[in-house]
């Protein structure tokens, strides 16, 4: 039902999936926050408040695990959309978990 809250939404999602079921990068609250968001019927960027964050060059590895911090946050609802701008204070090559080295 559309009024069912987010811990009933990933109690229902982890139920159907198989029990082999690995989920990458995504995981059955955050599918449950994304299902809830869709049924307030957001559907512009500007129907969110925005986090922006900005902050001096750091290493690509500290990037890399504030952006893992941040969108889990995020998928759990913990924190506002965010958009952040990453300065680098060395060269590096990130391949995201969804891309292929082919």
């Amino acid at each position: 039902p559309a009024n069912t809250d987010t811990a009933g939404l990933a109690a229902r999602i982890e139920a159907a999936l198989p029990d082999s079921t690995v989920m990458l990068g995504l995981s059955a609250e955050g599918v449950a926050v994304t299902v809830r968001r869709a049924l307030a019927q957001a559907t512009e960027w500007s129907d969110y408040d925005w986090q922006l964050i900005h902050e001096a060059p750091q290493s690509p590895a500290l990037h890399m695990a504030l952006d893992e911090v941040i969108t889990a946050e995020v998928a759990a609802g913990l924190r506002p959309p965010t958009l952040r701008v990453w300065e680098w204070d060395s060269p590096a090559v990130i391949i995201g978990s969804f891309q292929s080295l082919r």
